[in-house]
């Protein structure tokens, strides 16, 4: 077999795509993101973690009811398609600059997105919000001063 450029790009795309399994059936077929559903996630979850509307999260992975009752744990999810803007640019990194007054017993962070509000993250990291707020003490009662690209304190 002649080896081409064209097969080692197709080579590489397949192994990519097969690194992403088992995925749930539906994915659209130019899916170039993807998100392993894990205990607690919900359509909203997986799509504020994302940068990218529930609309589109449904649109990308059509097996998923409107209501979100069946993603399944497990299996990775379709959460950007090529082409598609999805509002974030980059992906959150764990060297993120942290909110101000952090305590410094903490060791767990999340990087704050585009969507994210403080009831998406307690239930993507399983914390309460009592315990969310007294570890980033800067936080309004509304939780609408989180710093886009900033990390806040998920465990302590």
């Amino acid at each position: 077999m002649k080896f081409t450029l064209s097969t080692a790009l197709l080579t590489g795309l397949a192994a990519l795509v097969s690194a992403q399994s088992p995925q749930m059936p539906g994915l659209a077929a130019n899916c170039n993101r993807y998100h392993y559903v894990q205990s607690g996630d919900t359509c909203a979850v997986v799509a504020a973690n994302n940068g990218i509307s529930v609309a589109q999260f449904l649109s990308w992975n059509t097996a998923v009811d409107s209501g979100c009752t069946n993603l399944w744990l497990g299996y990775y999810v379709c959460t950007g398609v090529s082409g598609s803007l999805t509002g974030g640019g980059s992906f959150p990194t764990s060297t993120s600059e942290p909110m101000p007054g952090l305590p410094a017993s903490c060791w767990r962070f999340h990087t704050v997105a585009a969507g994210d509000t403080c009831e998406v993250i307690v239930s993507r990291y399983g914390i309460s919000l009592g315990s969310f707020y007294a570890w980033n003490p800067t936080l309004n009662s509304g939780c609408t001063n989180m710093w886009l690209g900033h990390a806040v304190c998920v465990g302590a």
